[in-house]
């Protein structure tokens, strides 16, 4: 699951899948689209190359595909149809959903802000963290 802001710091949801096998993201893509009336489009992630990750060299071999739901209709219909497996994932697309229906697209990214911090690529539920009662310093 992806989320931006764009320069008018309005909060977008997207889905995402990366794969070597450019047919089965093809072959997903039609299910998504055949099944859900999902549109989705497919394209170059990351093509073959050396590069340095913490300082160790490392060859990538194969390129990367990336399937993209963007349309936000989609991605409820995802959510309603599909969902996901992983409670996280479940848990921030219900948050990132109602947001944007609670707030509108304007006023979300502070809302969502509020709630979620970016550690890493990651965007993480903010914890609640315990202060202590009356007269504790």
């Amino acid at each position: 699951m992806r989320h931006c802001f764009n320069k008018q710091r309005k909060l977008s949801v997207g889905l995402g899948a990366s794969n070597t096998n450019v047919r089965l993201l093809e072959y997903i893509c039609g299910l998504l689209q055949d099944r859900f009336g999902m549109a989705s489009t497919i394209t170059v992630g990351r093509r073959p190359c050396r590069t340095f990750i913490y300082g160790r060299e490392v060859t990538f071999r194969k390129t990367v595909f990336q399937l993209r739901v963007r349309r936000l209709h989609d991605v409820e219909v995802f959510a309603a149809k599909i969902g996901f497996s992983s409670n996280r994932k479940r848990m921030m697309l219900e948050d990132a959903l109602a947001v944007l229906h609670d707030q509108g697209s304007r006023n979300s990214a502070g809302r969502w802000l509020r709630d979620y911090e970016k550690i890493g690529p990651r965007w993480c539920r903010k914890t609640q963290r315990l202060i202590g009662g009356p007269g504790e310093i």
